[in-house]
């Protein structure tokens, strides 16, 4: 629910498609990754490689807490 409700969220293929130009645009050399944009489009958070769930949920909370 804190996803959907407080996010806009899209998964890419950073290998098809426009994934590439993004991948690159956002500088994305490791996968998985997780990127928290502002409403300007410039990252605020990113996570590189796995991550668990908790983690995951604490780097939501902080990017809305920080309102970014």
């Amino acid at each position: 629910m804190v996803f959907n409700e407080n996010f806009i969220n899209i998964k890419v293929n950073a290998e098809r498609g426009e994934g590439p130009a993004l991948a690159r645009k956002y500088g994305i050399t490791s996968f998985p990754t997780l990127i928290y944009l502002n409403s300007n489009g410039e990252v605020v958070k990113e996570q590189q490689g796995m991550a668990t769930a908790t983690q995951i949920m604490n780097q939501a909370n902080e990017v809305m807490s920080n309102n970014f």
